[in-house]
This record gives C-alpha cells, sequence and structure tokens, in this order.
C-alpha cells in the first residue's frame, strides 16, 4: 500500500513538474471562471432567447417557440426604426470623432512647450464614466438653465430645446458622443504617428514635395492601420450604447432616440419580454461582429 502510495505521489510531482503541464494547472481555475461566467449566461440566453418568457406572466411558463422571436424581429417596424436611428447618430458621430482625432493627433505630434499637459487635457473626457459624461451634458442641454443656451442668448440667438426637440435630440447626443470620444482617435493615431519611420518623410523633401502631397501619399496610407482600430473599436462601441443615452433622453421626445441597445433594454425590462430583448441583443452582436470581420480584412489590406 504505501508503495503505491510512493508511486502514486512520484506520478503526480513528475505531472506537475512538467513544463508542457505546468501551465494548464494554474490556468484551469481561470479558464473554469471564464466558463462560468461567460459561456454559461450564452448558452443560457440563447436557450431562452427560444422560448417565450414574459417576466410579468410567469404562470404561462416558457413554452417552446423556436425562431419565432427572430421572426418577429424581422417583421417588427419598431426594430428596424431603431436600427435606423442607431445609424442616423453612428456615422456622424464616427466621422466628426474621426476627423477631430485626426487633426489633434496632427497637432499634438510636434514638439510644443507644455505639451504633457495639454495631452492629459485631452485625454480627460474618455477617462470619465459615460453615465456621468450623460448627466454633466445634460445639465449643460438644460433649455432654461443650461450654459450653452445660456452664452446663445448673449449673443441674440434664440436657443433650441436640446433634448426636447425631436430634430435636436440626436445632435446633441452625437456632440456629446464626440466630446468623450475623440481622445481614443486622437491617442491611437498619435501613437501610431510617432511610430513611423522617418526615411520616406526625409526621402520626399529631398525629392521637393510639399507638405500636403506628403501628408497625402506618405503620412495617410501609413497611419491607415491604426485609424482601422479606432475606427473599429468605436464601431462595436457605438451599436452598445446606452448609457448616455438612457441618462440623456430615456429615448425621447418620443421615441426619436431609441437606439438598437434601448429597444432591446424595454422589449426586456420595460415590457418585460425577455426572451424578446435577448433575441435584439443577439441581433446587434451579429452586427457587430459582421462590422469586425469587415474591418479585420480591410486592415489586413493596409497592412
Amino acid at each position: 500500500m504505501k508503495s503505491r502510495l510512493k508511486h502514486g505521489q512520484i506520478k503526480w510531482r513528475y505531472w506537475i513538474q512538467k513544463p508542457s503541464n505546468v501551465g494548464y494547472f494554474f490556468l484551469a481555475p481561470t479558464i473554469v471562471i471564464l466558463l462560468a461566467i461567460s459561456v454559461f449566461p450564452l448558452i443560457y440566453a440563447i436557450n431562452v432567447s427560444l422560448h417565450q418568457y414574459i417576466i410579468s406572466k410567469p404562470y404561462l411558463g416558457k413554452p417552446w417557440v423556436g425562431l419565432g422571436n427572430y421572426v418577429r424581429l424581422f417583421t417588427d417596424k419598431d426594430f428596424y426604426y431603431s436600427l435606423r436611428v442607431t445609424f442616423l447618430f453612428a456615422l456622424p458621430a464616427i466621422a466628426g470623432e474621426y476627423f477631430l482625432g485626426l487633426c489633434c493627433a496632427l497637432l499634438l505630434n510636434r514638439r510644443i512647450r507644455g505639451m504633457g499637459v495639454i495631452r492629459t487635457i485631452i485625454v480627460m473626457p474618455m477617462m470619465i464614466a459615460p453615465v456621468v459624461v450623460g448627466l454633466m451634458w445634460k445639465f449643460m442641454f438644460d433649455f432654461d438653465t443650461g450654459i450653452l443656451n445660456y452664452f446663445l442668448r448673449q449673443f441674440g440667438f434664440h436657443p433650441p430645446n436640446w433634448l426636447g426637440d425631436k430634430n435636436w435630440a440626436i445632435p446633441a447626443i452625437i456632440i456629446t458622443d464626440i466630446w468623450q470620444w475623440t481622445p481614443l482617435f486622437t491617442l491611437l493615431i498619435l501613437a501610431g504617428l510617432q511610430s513611423l519611420p522617418s526615411e520616406p518623410f526625409e526621402a520626399a523633401k529631398v525629392d521637393g514635395a510639399s507638405s500636403w502631397q506628403i501628408f497625402t501619399k506618405i503620412t495617410f496610407p501609413m497611419l491607415m492601420p491604426f485609424m482601422l482600430i479606432a475606427l473599429l473599436l468605436r464601431v462595436i462601441d457605438v451599436f452598445r450604447v446606452f448609457d448616455k443615452v438612457f441618462v440623456m433622453t430615456g429615448g425621447g421626445p418620443g421615441r426619436v432616440t431609441v437606439f438598437i441597445s434601448l429597444f432591446a433594454y424595454r422589449q426586456a425590462f420595460s415590457f418585460y419580454y425577455v426572451s424578446y430583448g435577448i433575441a435584439v441583443a443577439f441581433i446587434i452582436l451579429i452586427i457587430i461582429t459582421l462590422f469586425a470581420n469587415l474591418f479585420i480584412n480591410l486592415f489586413k489590406r493596409a497592412e
């Protein structure tokens, strides 16, 4: 018996000491935790989306409907409206962040006194929690006491009701989003600028190229991978924007700012159609995955 135990201990020590197995031994707890908090909820959510589950009517049970929630989704006019509103917000917001981020990166790439302080100030909006950003800009956009309307009145303009007017609600959220996430483009493009080799630029100057020619023919093409990474991160995030919109407008006025993420939230937690809300969330995941694959292919071509 003692010899068997001793033999087993030797085998156990040998297994632990093998270089190929030690990593798995220490990673096992982390892998188990990740599976428990990611894979299991995902499988459970898929299962719920294939049933009809109304949380306010538990006595109805969870009858199997298969793809019924997804079929209903593609015939739901409110879903298409929320998707259209999301794109109306995403396109100008990302375009504005891209342009301003590029301009700021080009300015910060120069040697200016106090550049460290300037960079810190520019990055600060990205460090603030989205809920705090939403509350801050909600007060600034207030029709009666907001600082923006105060200055507009001082200059003789008739200020708009930013968050209460259907024509101004989405532009107000776009302005807020640009203010918060332009620093992300700035940081990534600035990192790209500082990593570019100097030889092509020196050769272009020797050949007599102008600053505009150097930017369009050398700088911009070489920055493309960094720009695509920034665009990918923002496209992924813009379809999940929820907190700022929920705090600033709650989807209003009416349903003007009911983005697709807020639409999924309302279905699950306002109307209590949990299975339908989860189906919307999976469609959002599919859309994000398609855009991610598109940008990854563009990134490979740019390289």
